[in-house]
């Protein structure tokens, strides 16, 4: 990992404060249009909350580049914040040691999910799954439904997807 620690000029601090409120897509795309080193230096100082909103966009080019120039323990923490399915493609791409440096640092449970989904093959249907969901029996009323999603989406980073399950064949209809 490269802890790359850069000194903010009064002019990178502005536009930073700029980035920090203007709306994520269009943050991604000014970030897309820098060159690597200034694009480091404005997301360091943007807010951490921030940060993890602007790397959780796909469109974001050069996403794994730029968190394996961050300092460790800060991609660390941005990739533990972060949708896991975004992070397993952001370490998906990144080359060793940095995937394994970077891996490393994660607690043990993240860890296991991220590699869970590293492991199936680029590009197949199992790697681009979403694995933040929740099934539901068909015989559910809407209402319970929502109960049920207040009640597990303190457990997840973000439900993408219900699926209603038969109860008796546990397929999904």
């Amino acid at each position: 990992m490269n802890e790359f620690a850069p000194v903010l000029d009064d002019e990178a601090v502005a536009i930073a404060r700029v980035l920090a409120n203007d709306h994520v897509a269009d943050v991604v795309e000014a970030l897309n249009h820098e060159p690597r080193e200034t694009a480091i230096e404005l997301l360091c100082a943007v807010p951490f909350e921030r940060l993890v909103e602007i790397f959780d966009q796909p469109e974001l080019e050069s996403a794994p580049e730029l968190a394996e120039a961050l300092p460790r323990a800060k991609a660390s923490k941005l990739l533990t914040a972060m949708s896991v399915d975004r992070a397993a493609d952001i370490l998906r791409e990144l080359d060793e040691p940095a995937r394994s440096e970077l891996l490393g640092a994660l607690a043990p449970p993240l860890r296991a999910t991220l590699l869970s989904i590293l492991g199936y093959p680029e590009g197949s249907a199992a790697s681009i799954m979403t694995t933040e969901f929740v099934s539901v029996p068909s015989d559910w009323t809407v209402g319970r439904t929502l109960d049920y999603i207040r009640k597990v989406e303190r457990t997840r980073e973000t439900i993408y997807a219900i699926y209603i399950v038969d109860p008796e064949t546990q397929l999904l209809l």
